[in-house]
């Protein structure tokens, strides 16, 4: 019994995930349109909306009027080019949804390989499950997501492998993966910005977990590219809008100065936790 059950753990959890997305993927490509519509979130529209007035008007805003900073960089790069090469709104949105599918896919079979590898199969069975809820709930919003859950895993992957790492000098032939990390992080961060919530977490741990003498060059080695992303992005917002952080419209952000006071107040109100990105991350 008992082994039928760690078969069980071990491999549905595969099997689940591959039904799943074969579902989500049959689903983007044969629905009906009406249907097809109602698989998106409705902050996705806002993506595909301005995308497209960047592509025809070549001005990055929503409503033709004013310029617009509120969305994530990255997911908005890989919008630009559909949004040019297809004409037909449905077929941009059954190939938007299937390439969410694959993106979130692909990180997800990483994620459970690596569960099978390294826990028992109880532990891969819950955590398993804890991701596939995950999946279920962000795997076909056609936003961000897509890319970010893919680039947290991979960068967790990469750390994992790093694992022996403070407990050493050096790990012969792993110190190059620490430039990995930090690139992962930073698209990460592109991603969604908020991710340099989890970037910073990562950082602290390693300043306080390495015990090495390579400490300093690991920090400078995963920072860095974090670091410059972070620099190229809040200087394209302030040569562009004239403000440092990202806001949905430049209306919103007449309250004078660099910085969006309303979105630091929204991201650092600690007396709400469930109200701030920090939730999100350190969870």
């Amino acid at each position: 019994m008992k082994q039928v059950f760690q078969k069980f753990a071990h491999h549905s959890p595969m099997i689940i995930l591959v039904v799943y997305l074969c579902l989500n993927l049959v689903s983007f490509w044969f629905s009906q349109n009406r249907e097809l519509v109602n698989h998106f979130e409705d902050d996705a529209y806002y993506y595909f909306k301005i995308a497209a007035n960047i592509v025809d008007l070549n001005m990055i805003t929503f409503d033709t009027l004013t310029l617009t900073s509120g969305f994530h960089p990255l997911w908005m790069l890989v919008l630009l080019p559909l949004t040019a090469a297809i004409n037909n709104p449905f077929l941009f949105l059954r190939t938007v949804g299937i390439i969410s599918t694959l993106l979130i896919g692909t990180g997800a079979i990483f994620a459970f390989r690596y569960l099978q590898k390294r826990y028992s199969p109880l532990a891969t069975l819950f955590a398993s499950a804890m991701m596939l809820s995950c999946l279920i709930d962000f795997g076909s919003t056609g936003m961000e997501t897509s890319l970010l859950i893919p680039l947290l895993t991979i960068s967790i992957l990469i750390l994992a492998k790093l694992s022996p790492w403070s407990r050493s000098d050096k790990t012969p032939g792993q110190e190059k993966y620490w430039i990995w990390l930090g690139i992962s992080l930073s698209l990460a961060q592109l991603a969604r910005l908020d991710a340099f919530l989890f970037n910073l977490t990562i950082l602290v741990y390693i300043f306080f977990s390495d015990r090495s003498a390579q400490k300093w060059m690991r920090l400078i080695k995963t920072g860095l590219p974090i670091f410059i992303t972070g620099c190229a992005y809040l200087l394209f917002n302030f040569f562009t809008y004239q403000h440092l952080f990202p806001t949905s419209g430049l209306s919103k952000s007449i309250q004078g100065g660099w910085i969006n006071k309303a979105f630091m107040a929204q991201l650092l109100n600690f007396k709400n936790p469930e109200g701030t990105a920090w939730n999100l991350y350190l969870v």
